[in-house]
């Protein structure tokens, strides 16, 4: 094999980025949102409105792409150690990437995903900034307590979803998105047996910072014009609560066909493609079925990624190992 596709199988597998794809959808339907209804977006100090949109999402996929390699490259530059005698086929323990090269990878994400921000102006680079130093608290502190880890996790996703405007007054996307995330999180702990394990305490704890999260966006929301902003009939509801119940179903069916790591493995791959169905099925909610056939096309691409990562990893004998 040559050291150009081994190089790009390391670069994929250190930060994650056949995963990144529900990322992408959620700045997406942010943008596209803005855009299509002027009452969701306050025009004072933002760049949206008056950017087009081929930049817009430009900046927005190098956002979302930045912050997650960001995240992951951190995640394995911090756990070392830890990978060396649990995961021993990671990139950095497998000798395949130095540490510090790693720190560079890093380093250069984060400041891409930086600058992809500036260009929304306004307080995108203020969310993008919290962003940041939510995801190294996370790897260096928050995920060593369970509950706070998880709370973390799902404001993270939350912060990161409306970097392209900071001020977007639709906020049950938000809302789902972040409950999302902090479910899956849980999940993901309980059954990859993370220490320290998710323990009844821990469940409270968590389970109480979800309810304050969302008292906090429902207050948000309501100093935006509320939680409907939009002039489309509620029916439409429908479609995130199918997205949901699919979501549902599908975790249901996971646990059940296996258990442990693998379990926990599969969840992080169903998140991510039901991330982009979620994102997917607010755009059909705004009467936007093009863009939400398109988000539904890019969490396939998604997972057509992930499995041709693995393939390529096979040949080489270092197994994917996704960890969040």
């Amino acid at each position: 094999m040559s050291r150009i596709i081994l190089r790009i199988i390391t670069a994929t597998q250190l930060t994650r980025l056949t995963l990144a794809f529900g990322a992408i959808s959620d700045v997406w339907l942010v943008i596209l949102l803005s855009r299509v209804d002027v009452e969701l977006t306050v025009h004072a100090g933002s760049n949206l409105p008056r950017m087009p949109l081929w930049l817009a999402m430009t900046a927005g996929t190098l956002a979302a792409i930045g912050f997650f390699a960001y995240v992951t490259a951190i995640n394995d530059v911090l756990d070392v150690k830890r990978d060396a005698a649990f995961s021993p086929d990671r990139p950095i323990p497998a000798g395949r990437i130095r540490q510090g090269q790693a720190v560079v990878v890093a380093i250069a994400a984060l400041i891409c995903a930086l600058l992809a921000a500036a260009a929304f102006g306004g307080w995108s680079m203020h969310l993008a900034a919290l962003t940041a130093i939510g995801m190294l608290f996370y790897n260096a502190t928050g995920r060593f307590v369970p509950a706070v880890g998880i709370v973390t996790i799902g404001l993270i996703q939350g912060l990161h979803m409306l970097i392209p405007n900071a001020e977007f007054a639709f906020m049950l996307p938000v809302w789902t998105t972040v409950t999302h995330g902090m479910t899956v999180m849980a999940a993901v702990h309980v059954f990859a047996s993370k220490r320290p394990p998710l323990s009844k305490r821990g469940i409270v704890g968590a389970a109480t910072g979800w309810v304050i999260v969302t008292v906090a966006i429902f207050a948000v929301a309501k100093t935006r014009g509320g939680l409907w902003p939009i002039d489309r009939p509620l029916i439409l509801l429908v479609w995130p609560g199918l997205a949901a119940a699919s979501f549902v179903g599908l975790f249901v069916w996971v646990v059940r066909r296996g258990e442990g790591r693998v379990v926990a493995d599969r969840l992080i791959r169903l998140g991510a493609v039901w991330q982009s169905f979620l994102a997917a099925s607010w755009l059909a909610v705004a009467g936007l079925h093009v863009a939400a056939v398109s988000v539904a096309v890019l969490a396939v691409m998604g997972l057509g990624a992930m499995l041709l990562a693995e393939t390529l990893t096979s040949l080489i004998a270092q197994p994917l190992n996704y960890r969040s």
